[in-house]
């Protein structure tokens, strides 16, 4: 299957769940393809691409991702020598990256939020300075 969707085009994001509806009750002989980002026409290119070389018999659908929301909120203060408003950019461009590299069916861990700020070159200067 995944030799299928990734023939199609550069930048899907995807994840193939077997044996297992979409509201996660046991359903065997089934597969459901759950891709980002979502038209209707990559939709019917990838369900056309998996329909071609699926076992006979073998059931699956293609669904788009759900978007998820976080909000996060962080007090920054600024050491001397550095101003509070690029330090606060520096924050937020690092929190923001991080959440964006998170992978379809990531998990977006507080621990790993917090120490992609410190990737921050402005982050880790007001840090030591």
């Amino acid at each position: 299957m995944e030799s299928a969707i990734d023939g199609l085009e550069q930048g899907i994001q995807y994840e193939i769940v077997e044996n297992e509806a979409i509201d996660g009750t046991p359903f065997y002989g089934y597969f459901y393809v759950v891709i980002s980002p979502f038209t209707d026409t990559l939709q019917e290119a990838v369900y056309s691409a998996i329909d071609a070389i699926r076992g006979l018999s073998i059931r699956f659908d293609v669904f788009a991702a759900s978007d998820l929301t976080a909000n996060v909120t962080a007090t920054v203060t600024a050491a001397p020598g550095y101003t509070l408003p690029d330090v606060e950019a520096a924050v937020k461009n690092a929190i923001e990256s991080f959440i964006a590299s998170i992978p379809l069916g990531g998990s977006l861990l507080w621990t790993q939020l917090f120490s992609s700020c410190g990737r921050s070159p402005a982050w880790r200067r007001s840090r030591t300075a």
